[in-house]
């Protein structure tokens, strides 16, 4: 995690909304729903406003996101695409509070079948810049 003008009120939601996806996270959860599980946890602190757009994004034969955004998978509002095990997901749940900051935490994940794994190596410390 990496952050600026940042306190503990608007970095907490941002891990709770990470824990929050992967627990969702299995066969069948469709990509809104997965979404739905990071707006509650912003809902909840009063910052759904701030959500971004999506929250996470496929990797794999097209890692990363390219500019059309057409040929990969985002996790995000009202897409009804189920999530099948073996797909990996950049998830990426952040506030943007424009002229203020942006904190986003992020994890590499694969659907298991049974759930979520995390496959990102390394610790979630907070590093400011």
């Amino acid at each position: 995690m990496s952050c600026r003008a940042w306190s503990s009120a608007t970095v907490q939601p941002c891990s709770a909304a990470l824990e929050n996806v992967i627990e969702a996270i299995k066969p069948g959860t469709t990509s809104g729903e997965a979404h739905n599980a990071t707006k509650a946890v912003f809902r909840k602190h009063g910052m759904e406003h701030m959500l971004g757009h999506r929250t996470g994004y496929s990797v794999g034969i097209n890692y990363a996101p390219d500019w059309g955004e057409g040929q990969i998978m985002s996790i995000w509002d009202g897409d009804e695409r189920p999530l099948r095990a073996g797909m990996t997901f950049h998830l990426v749940p952040g506030i943007y509070d424009l002229g203020r900051h942006t904190i986003v935490i992020s994890e590499t994940v694969l659907v298991s079948e049974t759930g979520c794994e995390v496959i990102t190596n390394f610790p979630r410390d907070l590093f400011v810049a």
